[in-house]
């Protein structure tokens, strides 16, 4: 029920880039291992029509934490990037490292904002949209890499002469390039959210996607003409969540989200997080929280009670196999974040109620579920033989 992935050995297939495959079935990935090492860098160095109209227009909107690990790649992005960006916003959330140093000496132009003891992401993301200026923000995370080209494309699907949008990047995994880490996020009645398509082989099988329900604030361009309608990011969310909510919201109002393939932004998929414990009790305690508010404050009532019966089963289920596992760090989080959405039920209820409930919480399509085993892409003899993967 909670990995359905069995019989599975990691192998390498790269420098650093490794994925689970079926042990008794090695020798059917040989072909397939093989193209995969010689597929090129969706980002390869072309020349680039910059375009007078869109010099200056980007503020960078980032938080960091911890983050000097993922810093280095980060700057060699935003300074090939130089021409579209106006300025670069940073929310320091209570680095302990030498984030703030590098930052201070890498950056010395960036707008830096210290948070000595730290803040939700919603409210850190929200002060960097507050101190920045230019008509469209790309809010990131630390984590991520992106080329002149991508941020270009962006800008050209954001920026149109029919209005400003607000534009997704394809998500690709930092350390398995050739892979999917979200077309856009969902999330159901069952399990917690995901992105979707997060570990499967790209082959170009999202590309025609038009628009999203929702996007990961991993790397999202938002003009500020739609932030002023929509408002900030609900600042309750303490991690996770918070996208799906000001998507939703902006949905509601009529702002479509749309999907640009061509921008390609790596990142690095559970950034912090161990690869072999990619739940944690933290982790679990704010997306038990998290997507009871959302359902809270975005379904109406009969999708609200559906949500909460499936939730509260799945949590049981999910507490059951964390006493079978001695986890019981997982059972105290899930309660955790029960009793907090409980003791704000009426704080939550009084929040305004968007007008749209139709279509928010659309149907699940198996195309876009997870492929993925301790936070690596999966692949099948059975995906594989039957193309499956694409």
């Amino acid at each position: 029920m909670f990995n359905k992935y069995f019989g599975l050995k990691k192998i390498s297939i790269g420098k650093n880039k490794n994925v689970f495959v079926e042990e008794k079935s090695i020798n059917d990935y040989r072909n397939l291992i093989f193209s995969i090492q010689n597929i090129p860098s969706k980002n390869s160095a072309e020349p680039v029509d910059l375009g007078q109209k869109f010099k200056n227009l980007v503020s960078i909107v980032l938080v960091t934490y911890n983050s000097e690990i993922w810093l280095d790649s980060l700057i060699k992005s935003i300074n090939e990037s130089e021409y579209f960006i106006k300025e670069v916003v940073i929310v320091d959330n209570g680095s302990r490292d030498q984030t703030i140093e590098i930052i201070r000496e890498e950056i010395p132009n960036a707008k830096l904002i210290v948070n000595e003891n730290g803040r939700s992401l919603a409210s850190a993301i929200n002060l960097g949209i507050h101190h920045s200026s230019a008509k469209f923000l790309f809010i990131i995370n630390p984590d991520v890499t992106f080329s002149k080209k991508s941020l270009l494309y962006l800008l050209k699907k954001a920026a149109t002469d029919k209005g400003a949008r607000i534009v997704s990047p394809k998500l690709m995994l930092m350390d398995n390039p050739q892979f999917i880490n979200g077309v856009g996020n969902f999330v159901g009645p069952f399990y917690w959210g995901y992105d979707c398509g997060l570990g499967h082989l790209d082959v170009g099988q999202f590309d025609e996607i038009k628009t999203l329900r929702s996007g990961c604030f991993a790397a999202i361009m938002v003009p500020r003409e739609i932030i002023d309608s929509v408002g900030l990011v609900d600042e309750a969310y303490e991690l996770y969540y918070e996208d799906v909510d000001w998507c939703l919201r902006a949905r509601d109002l009529g702002h479509e989200l749309f999907f640009e393939p061509n921008a390609i932004v790596y990142h690095a998929y559970i950034g912090h997080q161990a690869a072999k414990n990619i739940i944690t009790p933290n982790k679990l305690l704010n997306v038990t929280y998290g997507r009871l508010r959302l359902i809270k404050k975005m379904g109406d009532k009969q999708t609200f009670i559906r949500f909460l019966v499936s939730y509260f089963i799945f949590d049981l289920l999910y507490c059951g196999y964390s006493l079978v596992v001695f986890r019981f760090k997982n059972i105290k989080s899930i309660i955790k974040g029960w009793k907090k959405f409980l003791s704000e039920y009426k704080e939550i209820f009084s929040n305004p109620k968007i007008n749209n409930k139709e279509n928010l919480f659309g149907k699940h399509e198996k195309r876009f579920f997870p492929r993925v085993k301790n936070g690596l892409p999966v692949l099948t003899s059975a995906m594989i033989k039957e193309g499956k993967y694409q």
